[in-house]
């Protein structure tokens, strides 16, 4: 067994500082003011074009009533049902933008009635979905690009049953910049994938399914990676939230650990939250973030061990990562392909600490993009850059499913190229050298623009890569992976960390 035992805590602190002004006029519903208590379908502004279904409240209102005050001023908009709002906006120039807004379902129904959802659309295109988690205000982000000119920003209800209302208030506007929240890993505030601490329980399921991107025949689909159908809900007990602390407003680096594949019915969580962290040594999934003994900086520390037979699922392939991701804490996007105006180079610091000889083990960079196939459908892409040489992948293009929401991974699935950090130096003429010995630490510089295109150039995806300029990679994450008999000879064990990241 390794060891790695430390009187720590998981590290959760401080939020984001406030950012520059909205580009949105009247983001906190404060104009036309109503009479206290009061509320107003369809109100005549010029700013926002209400729907019907509609309109804007005041705190205490026959809507409001049972939720706490708005988070700005004393009024709020809500959707009820398919009720939508609509503010055109002039972006003076291309780039990712982001939409921040604080978000509550209503809480004084006189009969139960289904979670409503907010769709926002961006000059009509759904950029994405979000469910208000409680009827206590939640902040959600959603990030994508826009060409400079005029465009329509539109949030919208998708109920179209019974009385189903959201209400939203403190919506901002901004240009996004690029990198990390959190360059260096000084604050180290660590959630998990999900953006509610109640995601996956009866009270808050996740949102299924959605359609897999590949065919269960896909010839390059991943084995038994097949398109099932899984649990929408998980016991509100189960222990990952129980050494947590949640703050919503907060930025973050986010978190996953998981026994594959994620439909096991042994698995006591969600996906992406499937078996308990632990901190390291105490449990089969260790994580901490902490500045150890002499240092005068954060490391994340990611403990995989398999050795003591405590894993759930009997032969089960543990997976946890740590890492950076829009929308998910981080909400800039990292770096960017064909780069014209964003940084395309990410640097750290990663120390293998210790492993279990012979076992399969695996410490990986994981980086996610995205562009269109030939058909023109939208597809994830990832890259999964083996950097330990313990467990070798070699060079394969593969295909892979998903059908959760809600979550950290691509919606439906990606088009994964593994590749080990080896071939990959030797193929794109760059220095990626492999992790091999107990106690090493090596300080990594990769461009992940030229790793992308090289890995495309020896069709290392089903699509190649765009010429897409500041084509976002919007999360990185460092993983690591292992296994357990009777799956495996050996039971899987690997301790890593990794510090100091940043871009350029």
């Amino acid at each position: 067994m390794l060891n790695a035992c430390w009187a720590c805590s998981f590290a959760l602190t401080s939020a984001a500082a406030a950012g520059p002004p909205s580009l949105l006029a009247n983001g906190g519903f404060e104009m036309p003011a109503l009479a206290a208590g009061a509320f107003r379908y369809a109100p005549k502004q010029g700013q926002w074009i209400f729907g019907p279904g509609a309109g804007i409240s005041g705190n205490d209102s026959a809507f409001t009533a049972g939720n706490p005050p708005a988070r700005e001023g004393r009024q709020v908009a809500f959707l009820q049902n398919a009720g939508s709002i609509q503010q055109l906006v002039y972006l003076a120039l291309p780039g990712y933008y982001g939409l921040d807004l604080k978000s509550a379902q209503r809480a004084n129904l006189s009969y139960p009635a289904p979670a409503q959802t907010i769709r926002l659309l961006v000059d009509g295109a759904t950029v994405g979905d979000y469910r208000p988690p409680t009827t206590g205000y939640a902040n959600a982000y959603r990030t994508f690009y826009a060409p400079a000119g005029i465009h329509s920003i539109t949030l919208s209800g998708l109920a179209r049953a019974g009385d189903q209302t959201a209400f939203v208030d403190d919506v901002g506007l901004n240009r996004r910049s690029w990198g990390f929240w959190d360059p260096g890993l000084v604050d180290g505030a660590v959630k998990s994938a999900y953006l509610t601490p109640t995601k996956g329980t009866r009270e808050d399921p996740l949102s299924l399914p959605t359609p897999c991107l590949w065919a269960d025949a896909d010839p390059l689909l991943i084995p038994n990676n097949t398109c099932s159908p899984q649990p929408s809900a998980y016991s509100s007990s189960f222990p990952f939230w129980e050494n947590t602390t949640w703050d919503s407003d907060a930025r973050h680096w986010a978190f996953v650990v998981n026994n594959e594949p994620t439909q096991n019915l042994c698995n006591p969580g969600a996906p992406d939250l499937s078996i308990p962290r632990s901190s390291p040594g105490s449990g089969i999934a260790g994580f901490v973030v902490l500045r150890d003994s002499g240092e005068t900086f954060n490391r994340a520390h990611l403990v995989l061990d398999q050795t003591a037979g405590t894993n759930p699922c009997r032969g089960g392939i543990t997976f946890m990562a740590f890492g950076a991701q829009a929308n998910r804490g981080n909400v800039d996007p990292i770096v960017a392909l064909n780069p014209r105006s964003a940084p395309s180079t990410i640097a750290f610091t990663a120390k293998l600490w210790a492993f279990e000889p012979d076992s399969p083990s695996w410490f990986r960079l994981v980086l996610l993009t995205g562009w269109p196939d030939a058909s023109g459908r939208w597809v994830p892409r990832q890259i999964q850059l083996n950097l330990f040489g313990g467990g070798l992948d070699g060079f394969l293009d593969r295909h892979w499913n998903w059908p959760v929401q809600d979550n950290l991974f691509p919606h439906g699935g990606a088009d994964i190229a593994i590749v080990d950090a080896n071939i990959a130096s030797r193929m794109c003429g760059i220095d990626l050298p492999l992790l091999m010995t107990a106690g090493e630490e090596i300080a990594y510089t990769i461009n992940i623009d030229s790793l992308f295109r090289c890995v495309s150039d020896h069709d290392g995806f089903s699509d190649r890569m765009p010429s897409t300029p500041d084509l976002a990679v919007y999360g990185v994450h460092w993983a690591v992976e292992n296994a357990a008999p009777p799956t495996v000879a050996v039971p899987g064990a690997i301790w890593v960390s990794v510090h100091g990241m940043r871009t350029f």
